[in-house]
């Protein structure tokens, strides 16, 4: 997400790593929103379009895609800082900045206990094991072989046609990247998008209209001299127009299929009142703050009526029994939705965990607590600390409310 304050709107690139039965598991990279617009407005004033905007931690992740579909970490040695990503198939799955020594280089030796930290973190949290380790460094001409005792690997792609290209995607992986960044990672806003869209919609709107007074004059002259032959034609096409009329009124649905497509609209009505796998996941990740990860989160829905209280797995869609047939005898049996499955409530199943010292740990869980209480009813809430492993989680239910979704 990055050190930002709460006050500094974040503009959210969403992808889907992974789609199961009823957990999807995606990637969020954020930018502030005045950084892209910064950047944008300029471009738009003088009527450039942009095909696109990354941040370049997706790039980077798809440059890497380029050279392996394995998991793979890479160190990318910036101005000020260092970046550890680790990524799979050319998605980022994880980011973790180190600060630099007091004279701006890299201590190997710290960036060796890094590593294996990210090693860890990143077994733990999505179970990929990291085998490769990439070294990206904007300075050095002499690249390193090892990192204490990790190997540093440097394939040599087929893509990159002589050395000078080498060279310069090893000092510049975001740039590489870009062309291979998956879509989803795009950081244009929609109102620039719009903007596009409608500087193409004049531009294809005056084409037209050029070609019909165009056309208009053409057809002015052919029909001053084929005046009866445009007439016969003319006489044919609407009676085919009403008899296609015709046959269209005799199939338009009757009043009990009508009746049968306002309950499927009811229906349907109600379903777009569900929060979204997408919507859980936005207002969660925002109010968890840094050093905090989600390890896991489940949306359950309290089964009205179910026995010692227990609550059943909600998919979003109503179970069969929500449907009832029609006590109407004189009517034919139809489908009538059972609101009051719509009326139990949703609850998120969330564990936190976040690693360091108990003092660490337990400030930062406690702020994530605090935090998610604001937009929603905090239930069930579990602290644990495990010293083997310098790691705490936070367990809690979290009681949706209709202004989280």
């Amino acid at each position: 997400m990055g050190a930002w304050s709460e006050d500094v709107p974040l503009f959210h690139c969403i992808h889907l790593l992974k789609q199961g039965h009823s957990n999807n598991t995606y990637i969020v990279v954020s930018l502030p929103e005045q950084d892209i617009t910064n950047q944008l407005t300029p471009l738009q004033q003088e009527d450039i379009r942009l095909d696109g905007c990354v941040p370049h931690v997706a790039s980077i992740a798809a440059f890497t895609g380029q050279l392996t579909q394995e998991p793979v970490m890479a160190c990318v040695l910036a101005n000020g800082y260092l970046e550890i990503l680790v990524a799979e198939k050319g998605v980022p799955l994880y980011s973790q900045i180190s600060p630099l020594d007091d004279d701006g280089e890299v201590d190997l030796v710290l960036l060796e206990q890094a590593a294996l930290n990210v090693r860890q973190i990143v077994d733990a949290k999505h179970n990929k094991i990291v085998k490769k380790l990439l070294y990206f460094n904007k300075k050095e001409e002499n690249l390193p072989e090892n990192i204490g005792k990790i190997k540093i690997w440097y394939p040599k792609p087929k893509f990159l046609a002589n050395n000078e290209q080498y060279k310069l995607a090893w000092k510049h992986p975001e740039l590489v990247g870009t062309v291979f960044v998956h879509n989803d990672f795009n950081c244009i806003p929609d109102r620039f998008k719009k903007f596009y869209f409608i500087q193409d919609a004049n531009r294809v709107a005056t084409a037209f209209s050029i070609a019909g007074i165009i056309l208009l004059g053409c057809s002015g002259i052919f029909l001053s001299s084929q005046y009866d032959q445009a007439l016969a034609k003319y006489q044919r096409l609407n009676n085919s127009i009403r008899t296609t009329k015709e046959q269209i009124l005799r199939q338009m649905p009757s009043a009990k299929d009508i009746k049968n497509l306002r309950e499927i609209a009811s229906v349907l009505e109600e379903l777009s009142r569900e929060p979204t796998i997408d919507s859980l996941l936005y207002h969660i990740s925002i109010n968890v703050p840094e050093g905090v990860i989600i390890e896991d989160l489940k949306a359950e829905r309290l089964g009205a009526g179910s026995e010692n209280g227990q609550s059943s797995q909600s998919t979003g869609v109503p179970p069969p029994d929500a449907f009832v047939a029609s006590s109407n005898q004189g009517e034919a049996e139809s489908a009538q939705l059972d609101q009051s499955f719509f009326r139990t409530p949703l609850v998120v199943q969330l564990r936190l965990l976040s690693q360091g010292d108990f003092q660490t740990v337990k400030v930062r869980l406690e702020e994530a607590a605090d935090l998610l209480a604001r937009e929603f009813d905090l239930k069930n809430v579990k602290f644990s600390y495990k010293e083997e492993q310098e790691a705490g989680r936070l367990e809690c239910d979290l009681r949706l409310s209709e202004n989280s979704t």
